[in-house]
């Protein structure tokens, strides 16, 4: 059965893949574009499935634990989003082909209606969110290889302190076995002491008595 941990490396392998391919994004166009989006559009319901995943396996953990995966979770939501909104961005950007093409067919059928600097302003900017948008999918691709390296760190003084622990008991518990021993070794010699003390009592008052 997996774990929150498996279901948070499976999340941040396909957030990297979906990082990785909404960048791609804005430089196709025609049907490449619309396949990709569509492509990306599936991961992105992936990953929300994940995620819904990672906050049923939440509730399973306890203590320190919890609140790390609680505190991944939150940072997996807001990846989410940005994916979302990346997404929208990416497909309202259009390629140098595109902004050609619309050039063109603006040429054929609206004459007059809209000029042409105005047409390659448009695409201009459209390719400036282009930019922008793959920077930021780059962005958040390292702030999760940043969170994936921290867990680590985190997990090994985790192990480490578990081990010390470990090996304090086993000290203690051959302290305690030490002093056991030691009383009950001090509660035979006080019964033999005992125990000659009245054996020569009684041979005492016998030689009295006698």
């Amino acid at each position: 059965m997996a774990t929150a941990s498996q279901f948070e490396r499976d999340y941040s392998v396909l957030s990297a893949d979906i990082t990785a391919k909404i960048g791609k994004i804005p430089n196709l166009f025609g049907k490449d574009k619309h396949d990709l989006t569509g492509e990306v559009e599936r991961l992105l319901e992936e990953a929300n499935d994940l995620i819904e995943q990672i906050e049923v396996e939440s509730h399973a953990t306890s203590g320190d634990n919890r609140k790390q995966v609680t505190k991944n979770l939150a940072n997996y939501r807001r990846d989410y989003d940005t994916h979302t909104k990346n997404l929208r961005k990416a497909k309202m950007t259009y390629t140098d082909n595109e902004a050609r093409s619309e050039l063109l067919e603006g040429d054929e059928h609206k004459g007059a209606m809209m000029s042409n600097t105005e047409k390659l302003d448009r695409a201009s900017r459209r390719l400036d969110d282009g930019y922008k948008i793959a920077m930021e999918t780059e962005q958040v691709g390292q702030d999760i290889l940043n969170n994936l390296a921290q867990d680590k760190e985190k997990i090994q003084r985790s192990r480490a302190r578990l081990q010390t622990a470990d090996s304090s008991l086993t000290q203690s518990s051959r302290l305690l076995n030490n002093m056991y021993r030691r009383v009950i070794q001090n509660k035979v010699m006080t019964a033999a002491i005992g125990l000659i003390i009245v054996v020569i009592i009684v041979f005492a008052v016998y030689g009295m008595l006698k």
